[in-house]
C-alpha cells in the first residue's frame, strides 16, 4: 500500500513478498518491527523484497544467483519451522536456458525443505498462465511456463491456493495494450500439506 507517497503495511501482516521491486540499492524500504531481505537486479526490471516480523526470528536460507530469482526465509511459528519462498520467473518468450534453471532451482529448494520435514509457503511471481482448467473463470489457454508450473507441484504434492474456493481474487495484472484491456493471473500463492489448513478466507472491509 501506498500512503503520500511512501510504502506502508496496513494491518501488519506476519510477511511480505514484493516481487518486481526494481530497486537498485539496498535499504530504501525499512518498516519498523521488520527484518528485511532484499535481491537487487541491475536490469529495469526484477528485483525481490520479503519483510518478515522480527518475532518470526528469520534467517536467510538461500538467494538466487544469476537468473534465479528468488529469495528463501526460514521462519519459526512455534516449535514449526516454515520456508517462505518470495520467487520472481522469466517471461515466456526467455531463454530457454534461463526458464529451465528458473524451475530446476525452485524444486531444488522445496525439495530441501521437504528433505528436512519443514513446511513451505511460495508466493510468486510465476509469469506463467494456469488458464481455465486450474483457475475458475480464467479465460486463458495453459501457457508453457503455466505447464512447467503445474507439472511442480504435482511432483511436490502442493496446493495452488489461487484454485481453492476460498480465493476470489482470480486476475493479478490488468493492463491496457493496443487490443484492449488484457486480464491474467500470473501470481500464485502456494503452500504444501501442512500448511493449506492454516489458510484462511480474509474478508476484507471496504
Amino acid at each position: 500500500f501506498r500512503r503520500q507517497g511512501q510504502m506502508c503495511i496496513r494491518d501488519r501482516p506476519s510477511v511480505v513478498c514484493l516481487q518486481e521491486t526494481k530497486m537498485k540499492k539496498k535499504g530504501i524500504w525499512n518498516p519498523k518491527g521488520y527484518s528485511i531481505f532484499e535481491r537487487l537486479r541491475k536490469g529495469g526490471g526484477g528485483g525481490l523484497l520479503t519483510a518478515i516480523d522480527e518475532d518470526l526470528s528469520p534467517v536467510l536460507i538461500f538467494e538466487g544467483e544469476d537468473d534465479l530469482e528468488m529469495l528463501v526465509i526460514e521462519v519459526s511459528v512455534g516449535s514449526k519451522k516454515v520456508w517462505i519462498f518470495n520467487c520472481y520467473g522469466p517471461q515466456e518468450d526467455g531463454p530457454a536456458k534461463e526458464i529451465y534453471n528458473y524451475w530446476q532451482g525452485v524444486e531444488k529448494e522445496i525439495i530441501a525443505a521437504k528433505t528436512k520435514g519443514l513446511s513451505i509457503v511460495l508466493e510468486t511471481d510465476a509469469n506463467a498462465k494456469l488458464g481455465r482448467t486450474i483457475i475458475k473463470g480464467d479465460d486463458k489457454e495453459m501457457s508453457n511456463n503455466g505447464k512447467l508450473l503445474i507439472d511442480l507441484v504435482k511432483r511436490r504434492n502442493l496446493n495452488i491456493v489461487n484454485s481453492l474456493d476460498l480465493c476470489e481474487g482470480k486476475i493479478t495484472r490488468m493492463r491496457s495494450t493496443i487490443t484492449g484491456l488484457e486480464e491474467s493471473t500470473l501470481d500464485y500463492f502456494i503452500v504444501c500439506n501442512k500448511m493449506l489448513p492454516y489458510v484462511k478466507k480474509m474478508i476484507v472491509d471496504e
